[in-house]
């Protein structure tokens, strides 16, 4: 995790962007891998020029799908119960990283656009701040709405100054 929780805080939901969105990358690092393997013989028979094509066409496709899949992993949008922290990383060494508390949200709203997020089931998440701030777009996530509900949720528990932790609401709730 590449923040950290701060004291009496709790992860109540973590979602990462959805795999379809990235089946055309998928595809080219396949081609990009695959492809050099079907000229490994003639590419040999080259020589020295010829081996060091065929690392170059392999490592970097290596490294392209590795640098893929890494941004993949570490994007995340986390909900506590305290705030919302939004993490983007750009390639290996660039990470951008926003919290937000509950008060500071006008409005959220989600999207779902086209057949393929209709079918597939991902979209993405618009969550207006107040002041200055800039607005968070948490995209491609699995079942937006869920993640739309339970930050609006947590807006009118902070606004009403109800618990924000789903426990205490709970036991709230029974008594």
């Amino acid at each position: 995790m590449s923040f950290q929780l701060k004291p009496d805080e709790e992860i109540i939901m973590q979602v990462q962007q959805h795999w379809v969105p990235f089946i055309p990358r998928l595809s080219v690092f396949t081609v990009w891998f695959v492809v050099p393997w079907f000229f490994l013989f003639p590419l040999f028979r080259q020589g020295e020029w010829g081996v060091g094509v065929f690392v170059i066409l392999v490592g970097s496709a290596l490294l392209f799908g590795f640098r893929s899949w890494y941004a993949w992993s570490r994007t995340m949008f986390v909900v506590t119960n305290r705030r919302m922290v939004d993490v983007d990383q750009h390639g290996f060494f660039a990470r951008t990283t926003s919290d937000l508390f509950f008060t500071n949200i006008d409005d959220v709203s989600h999207k779902k656009k086209g057949p393929v997020q209709a079918v597939a089931g991902y979209g993405t998440v618009f969550i207006q701040t107040r002041g200055a701030a800039d607005d968070i777009e948490v995209r491609r996530v699995k079942n937006p709405a869920k993640l739309h509900d339970l930050i609006n949720d947590m807006r009118e528990a902070e606004m009403n100054g109800e618990p924000t932790d789903p426990k205490e609401r709970k036991v709230k709730k029974i008594a």
